[in-house]
């Protein structure tokens, strides 16, 4: 099984990801996308290198992958480009998004600062754009609420197995 999971920066998804390989205790694999590229690209550039990167790099079976296409597309990834992504790679996964209000994204990437990734110096404006564009996409097959506690996310992770 291949678990996605997805979020605005902050939403808390490499915290899940690395508690559930602690829990999980398996021979589970960590992902996170993009592998291997040059963030100093810009536009349509950047788009062909991420694209690029998640074709060389496919998932396995049996991982939880840390941002997959559906960043792609909320980054605003040309459709054309997802359109040829998606078809190149395997989209067999069990889809999670992280739901967090973009205040409280903002704020725990302030708490973090320097521990994280460049793109944590979004606005709170630019997070609730970001937001919008994962929740267009129908892929979702579970949508947690990561306002709460962390140990209150975990649950709902578990739980969303059992529906």
């Amino acid at each position: 099984m291949r678990i996605v999971i997805e979020g605005i920066d902050g939403a808390g998804k490499t915290s899940l990801a690395k508690r559930l390989l602690t829990n999980h205790r398996t021979s589970l694999m960590y992902i996170h996308y993009p592998v291997n590229i040059d963030f100093s690209l810009e536009g349509i550039k950047f788009h062909q290198a991420v694209k690029q990167d998640m074709i060389d790099h496919q998932a396995p079976d049996n991982c939880i992958i840390d941002r997959y296409w559906q960043s792609s597309y909320a980054y605003g990834m040309p459709s054309y480009m997802l359109k040829d992504l998606k078809q190149a790679i395997n989209l067999d996964t069990y889809n999670i998004f992280l739901d967090v209000s973009p205040v409280n994204a903002y704020q725990r990437c302030m708490d973090n600062k320097g521990k994280t990734s460049r793109w944590d110096i979004m606005s709170i404006q630019e997070r609730a754009k970001l937001r919008e564009r994962y929740l267009e996409l129908d892929c979702w097959h579970c949508i947690i609420d990561a306002n709460q506690s962390f140990d209150s996310v975990l649950h709902s992770y578990f739980n969303s197995f059992r529906v």
